[in-house]
């Protein structure tokens, strides 16, 4: 990802909190800044906290043509440069995270911390390309259907009986995205590449919070990759949506690992 050289419009946003230090949220595929809601009340006060919507999702809508997640992540950089976001903590959920590494590519000194909340700096793997070129098909037949069948599966087993009405808060916000920001959402998801060295030059600066029961990322995998590194690792028992089936925990951890 190389520096701004033009104008890049910025995303649409919005601010909670009146504390001194920035912590920038950048939610994941089908979701919104709205998805952060359970878990922005437990922040500590001395956050102020920055949601972006991201291409396509929320409302920012979607723009003409494809996109990569190297050019989201050119509009995340612009809108900061907009509300005067100069040291940030950046926290990803999944999608989001795959666009925090992008920035971090070439605006590291200006990241506190980089917090892969469940996601990965992998790139798809052949298998998972296939998965998603059939979900772009599926999304252009039948939005919807994608939508009820999907979101659910992103949930922790127990989850899936116990919060039955987040399950469909969840579906409810994934269906306010167009079906071309996902589609092209999808396919940017595809092409990225591997990320591994950049997350792991950020040394104790990576935070990683992963899922027992995360049908999207191989947690245990990554988690031994992580071990003999720098990096500062969570297991939770919980799905792909920790921060909507766990928000307490990811709170404590994410209040006690960014205040350090």
């Amino acid at each position: 990802m190389q520096p701004i050289k033009a104008s890049v419009p910025p995303l649409h946003y919005s601010v909670a909190g009146t504390g001194t230090v920035d912590v920038v949220l950048l939610h994941g595929f089908l979701e919104s800044s709205s998805i952060w809601k359970y878990l922005i009340p437990l922040f500590d006060p001395s956050f102020r906290v920055i949601l972006i919507d991201l291409p396509g999702h929320g409302n920012s809508p979607t723009e003409k043509g494809e996109h990569t997640i190297e050019e989201m992540g050119h509009r995340v950089y612009a809108t900061l440069k907009e509300i005067g976001v100069n040291r940030f903590h950046l926290i990803g959920h999944s999608m989001g995270g795959y666009i925090a590494l992008a920035i971090a590519e070439t605006y590291a000194s200006e990241i506190r911390t980089l917090t892969l909340l469940f996601s990965t700096y992998k790139a798809d793997s052949p298998e998972k390309k296939i998965i998603r070129e059939k979900s772009v098909e599926v999304m252009k037949s039948d939005f919807d259907r994608f939508v009820e069948l999907g979101v659910p599966n992103l949930f922790g087993s127990y989850a899936k009986k116990a919060q039955e009405q987040r399950i469909q808060w969840a579906k409810e916000i994934a269906l306010q995205t167009s079906t071309q920001g996902a589609i092209t959402a999808t396919k940017a998801m595809m092409q990225r590449p591997d990320r591994r060295d950049i997350a792991l030059q950020l040394g104790s600066n990576l935070l990683v919070l992963l899922g027992k029961e995360d049908s999207a990322i191989n947690s245990e995998e990554l988690l031994l990759e992580l071990e003999p590194t720098e990096a500062r690792t969570h297991l939770l028992s919980c799905g792909h949506n920790g921060h909507i089936e766990l928000p307490e925990q990811c709170a404590r951890i994410l209040n006690a690992e960014l205040l350090v």
